[in-house]
């Protein structure tokens, strides 16, 4: 039990130094994936943080970038947008609990 409080100490140390460096300026779309991720892990949400890379991918011509996101299900469905009925490797999209 000690070990995973150590795991998690250390994780949140991360992503808050990451956090302090976004505030500071934009982090580029790979540091916002860890900063996300991070808060997903941690509980504390990060889809936010997931769909500013996205963004940010997609603002800088990344569109395999942007894509994997899409393909992990970390990028939101804006309104009016199809869902994909499957994915580009043939595998049908898994519901994410």
């Amino acid at each position: 039990m000690a070990g995973q409080h150590s795991r998690r100490s250390r994780g949140v140390r991360r992503m808050d130094k990451l956090t302090a460096a976004d505030n500071m300026a934009p982090l580029e779309p790979e540091d916002l994936i860890r900063l996300g991720t991070a808060a997903e892990l941690s509980g504390v949400g990060g889809n936010e943080i997931l769909t500013r890379a996205h963004q940010a991918f997609l603002s800088r011509g990344d569109s395999a970038g942007a894509a994997v996101r899409l393909l992990d299900g970390a990028a939101p469905t804006q309104p009016g947008r199809a869902q994909p009925r499957r994915r580009m490797d043939g595998a049908r999209p898994t519901a994410r609990v």
